[in-house]
């Protein structure tokens, strides 16, 4: 019954939310959104992302990050390998099983509504408190 409420919150989910237990600190990230990785460089925190979508390509280092798939099938084996802290990621239906299932496996994962012009703001905001540079 659970799963069901995860996958349908991954489908409609308009504000952030947390699948698993939010980290205290964070400086191992996954991220499977291209949006959300040039926040997250944005932010400052570039050093802290170990782990990319396939499509991502900008900022230009994250090309020589490990690839992990993209967000609608991203790679369990890939992203478990690098040990995140957590996962962020945008709400989509595609890939919902396998964002479950690294819920299941006990790496939180953070899903950021980036779809729309006014999802940016609040995502940048939400990142930015987690990763603690909320006046970034």
């Amino acid at each position: 019954m659970s799963s069901l409420i995860i996958i349908t919150s991954l489908i409609t989910l308009s504000s952030p939310d947390w699948i698993g237990t939010p980290p205290h600190q964070a400086q191992r990230i996954v991220s499977l959104s291209p949006a959300i990785t040039e926040i997250i460089y944005a932010l400052g925190k570039g050093s802290y992302v170990v782990g990319v979508t396939q499509f991502d390509n900008y900022p230009e280092e994250v090309t020589q990050l490990p690839t992990v798939g993209g967000f609608i099938n991203p790679n369990l084996e890939a992203i478990v390998a690098t040990n995140p802290d957590f996962v962020v990621t945008t709400p989509n239906s595609g890939g919902r099983k396998q964002i479950e299932t690294i819920g299941q496996l006990g790496i939180p994962v953070l899903v950021v509504p980036t779809q729309e012009l006014d999802d940016l703001s609040p995502a940048i905001e939400v990142i930015a408190g987690v990763l603690h540079c909320p006046d970034r």
